[in-house]
């Protein structure tokens, strides 16, 4: 299901007036919704860590690694 599906699947439960007050979705629809924004933390994350280009203890930079090849001749 596509998040496009499950967000047109979703039914609302209306009051006396007509206003929406709450919305019922499959567990399906539930699922995949939950699925794009676990994803969607995940790409927070990895987007916020590049920025931040966090090296971990005895990892060296991409850069350094593509100099290094570069000069044994492997790049």
């Amino acid at each position: 299901m596509t998040v496009i599906d499950a967000l047109t699947s979703a039914r609302f439960i209306v009051d006396a007036q007509g206003k929406r007050t709450d919305v019922v979705l499959s567990l399906e629809a539930w699922e995949t919704l939950v699925g794009q924004l676990e994803d969607l933390e995940d790409l927070s994350v990895i987007r916020e860590r590049w920025a931040s280009r966090e090296v971990r203890a005895g990892w060296p930079m991409l850069d350094q690694v593509r100099a290094e090849l570069a000069a044994d001749g492997l790049l």
